[in-house]
């Protein structure tokens, strides 16, 4: 997600997320912990010794991403967080809590570049139990997580 920020033009990304941001939305973007035992053991088996490195620098771009957002004076605001959890899936919910919730996910494939990974949307009113599932699981992650930045 860092990259989407720091290697795409504005328009594309950080000019949407500035939008929501100043309708008040919240965004809570949860990095796997470097320290964690999980990542050692999730790097290891994907046989990529620098993942610790690379999650510790994504959290470090991601916290002055936020803070640049703070210093705009938005409504909304950014988080980020460490998780302690094995990193499964990317998972983007929308309203979780209301019926016109929405779920985007794309699982983490062994061998599989996660540009190339099937990307699942979910909507709460079409598939109910679903929706909850990751919905629960992104609860979870974010009650186990630690937060990062100027205000933590």
């Amino acid at each position: 997600m860092t990259s989407l920020f720091v290697s795409r033009p504005a328009r594309d990304f950080t000019e949407p997320v500035r939008r929501l941001l100043s309708r008040g939305v919240r965004i809570t973007c949860l990095v796997a912990d470097p320290e964690s035992a999980l990542t050692t053991e999730y790097a290891r088996s994907i046989g990529d010794p620098d993942l610790h490195a690379r999650a510790a620098e994504s959290a470090r771009q991601l916290v002055g991403v936020a803070r640049d957002f703070a210093a705009e004076g938005h409504p909304g605001r950014m988080e980020v967080r460490f998780t302690r959890q094995l990193p499964t899936c990317y998972l983007s919910l929308v309203d979780p809590d209301l019926d016109t919730g929405r779920c985007r996910t794309s699982p983490c494939l062994a061998g599989v570049r996660r540009a190339e990974s099937p990307m699942l949307d979910i909507v709460r009113a079409h598939q109910p139990q679903m929706f909850e599932r990751y919905a629960a699981h992104v609860r979870h992650a974010r009650e186990d997580s630690r937060p990062l930045g100027p205000d933590a």
